[in-house]
C-alpha cells in the first residue's frame, strides 16, 4: 500500500471513530433527556396525589410471580377509607311502668325518651303544647287513665293531659279546664269557626267576643301579616287556647304536584314566625291558600290539611253582616267547618251578631282539633279534612282520600 492510500485509510477510520462518538453522546443525551422528563412526570404526578390527600408516592417491593423470573411487582399502599362519623343513636321510649293497654283505655304508664332532663320535681307542667304530670326521674305519665280525687284524667302516648274534647280509641271524651272527664258533655251541637288570611287590624276585635262566650276558634295565619300584626295579639291568641294554624308565607297559589317544594318552603317560613308565639312549636294543622292544593304537596308539608265545607262569603265585595248571617243560617249543620276571614272589618262585626245568635241556638264553637275529636278523629299529618258533619261522617267523606 502506497503511502497515499495509507492516508486514505486512516482518515477513514478516524471519521468512523469520530461519527461513533458523536452518536454515542447522542444516544446519552437522549437516554439522559428522558430520565430528566421522567423524573419530571413523576414529581408532578406525585404532587397531585399529595394534594388530593393520598401518599406522596406508591411503596414498590420485590416479588418473584409463578414464572420465577422474579420480576419487580409495583404494590401502591391502599388508600385508607375515612373514617364515618358516627350516627347518632334515634331517641327510644322508655317505660318505667308500662301502661294496661297500648289504645289508651287502661291505666295511664310512666315512661320518658332518653335523651329527655330529668325533671326538677314532681308535679304538673304547663307549656303552650299542653300539661304533663311528671316525677324527679323525668318520666311522665303516659297513654291512659289516673284516678285522682274522684275525677278521671287522661294522658295521651306522648304525655299529655286531655283538656276539652279528646278522640280516644275512636271515640270523642270532653275533658275540663281541670283535665276532669265530664262524662255526660254533649258534643252533638259543635261547630268550628275558621279564620284565614290574619292577623289584622280587626282580629283583637273578635278575640272580644269569643272571650265573651268562652268559645274557641282556628286561626290559620299568613307569615307577612304575622310580621306586622305579630306582636299584638298573637300572645293573646295563644293564651286563650285558640289553634294557630299556618297558612302560608305570602299567600301563593299551589295546586299541583309541581309546587311541594314551594308549599314547603312557604310553610316553613311561615312555621317560624309562629314558633315565637308557641314556645317553639310550629303549627299543628295548616290550610292551602285558597284551598288548591295537590296530594303530594299534602304529604310534603306533612300537617292535617283543613278545607271548610260552609263558605260565609265574607270576602265578597258587599259582604256584611246580613249577608254572613244569611249564609250561615240558611246551611248550618252541627260539625260544619265555617271559612271567614279576620281581616275584614265587616267581619269583625258580622261575628258580633253570629257568635251570640250560634250559643242561643244551642251551639258551640272549638278549634278544628276539637271538632274532629268529638266525633272520635284524631287528625293525621299529610291528610286533607272536608268535613265534620253527620252526613260526611256517614258516607266515609271525612277526608278526599
Amino acid at each position: 500500500m502506497n503511502p497515499e492510500d495509507r492516508r486514505r485509510n486512516i482518515q477513514r477510520n478516524n471519521r468512523r471513530k469520530e461519527n461513533l462518538r458523536k452518536a454515542y453522546f447522542i444516544a446519552v443525551g437522549v437516554v439522559a433527556l428522558l430520565l430528566v422528563i421522567f423524573c419530571a412526570l413523576n414529581a408532578r404526578e406525585a404532587a397531585k396525589e399529595k394534594a388530593a390527600g393520598k401518599d406522596a408516592l406508591p411503596v414498590q417491593t420485590a416479588s418473584a410471580d409463578n414464572t420465577g423470573r422474579g420480576d419487580l411487582v409495583i404494590t401502591p399502599t391502599p388508600t385508607p377509607e375515612p373514617t364515618p362519623e358516627p350516627t347518632p343513636e334515634p331517641a327510644q321510649f322508655v317505660y318505667t311502668v308500662r301502661p294496661e293497654a297500648e289504645d289508651g283505655t287502661g291505666k295511664a304508664g310512666r315512661g320518658r325518651y332518653d335523651d329527655e332532663p330529668a325533671a326538677a320535681e314532681e308535679g304538673f307542667a304547663t307549656t303552650y303544647t299542653g300539661t304533663k304530670y311528671y316525677f324527679p326521674d323525668g318520666t311522665y305519665l303516659v297513654n291512659g287513665w289516673l284516678e285522682q280525687g274522684g275525677a278521671w284524667l287522661h294522658f295521651s302516648a306522648d304525655g299529655y293531659m286531655a283538656k276539652g274534647w279528646t278522640a280516644i280509641a275512636g271515640k270523642g271524651y270532653f275533658f275540663n279546664d281541670r283535665g276532669a272527664w265530664v262524662p255526660d258533655e254533649d258534643g252533638t251541637k259543635l261547630v268550628a269557626l275558621t279564620f284565614d288570611d290574619g292577623p289584622g287590624e280587626f282580629t283583637d276585635r273578635i278575640l272580644n267576643v269569643l272571650s265573651a262566650y268562652n268559645a274557641k276558634a282556628t286561626f290559620f295565619l299568613i307569615g307577612v301579616e304575622i310580621e306586622k300584626y305579630g306582636d299584638q295579639v298573637l300572645p293573646r291568641m295563644a293564651a286563650e287556647g285558640h289553634l294557630i294554624g299556618n297558612h302560608s308565607y305570602s299567600h301563593v297559589q299551589m295546586p299541583a304536584d309541581e309546587n311541594a317544594d314551594e308549599a314547603e318552603w312557604q310553610f316553613y317560613l311561615c312555621d317560624e314566625l309562629i314558633r315565637k308565639y308557641t314556645g317553639g312549636e310550629i303549627a299543628k294543622v295548616v290550610r292551602f291558600p285558597f284551598g288548591d292544593y295537590s296530594h303530594y304537596g299534602v304529604r310534603r308539608v306533612n300537617r292535617p290539611n283543613i278545607l271548610w265545607d260552609l263558605d260565609t262569603y265574607d270576602w265578597e265585595d258587599g259582604a256584611n253582616t246580613a249577608s254572613i248571617m244569611a249564609e250561615v243560617q240558611s246551611l248550618l249543620e252541627p260539625g260544619n267547618i265555617l271559612l271567614m276571614h279576620d281581616i275584614y272589618e265587616t267581619t269583625a262585626e258580622a261575628c258580633e251578631t253570629l257568635i251570640p245568635w250560634l250559643y242561643e241556638q244551642g251551639y258551640k264553637c272549638v278549634t278544628i282539633k276539637e271538632l274532629a275529636a268529638s266525633r272520635g278523629y284524631e287528625l293525621e299529618n299529610g291528610v286533607t279534612y272536608l268535613s265534620f258533619k253527620q252526613l260526611n261522617i256517614d258516607e266515609g267523606r271525612v277526608t278526599d282520600e
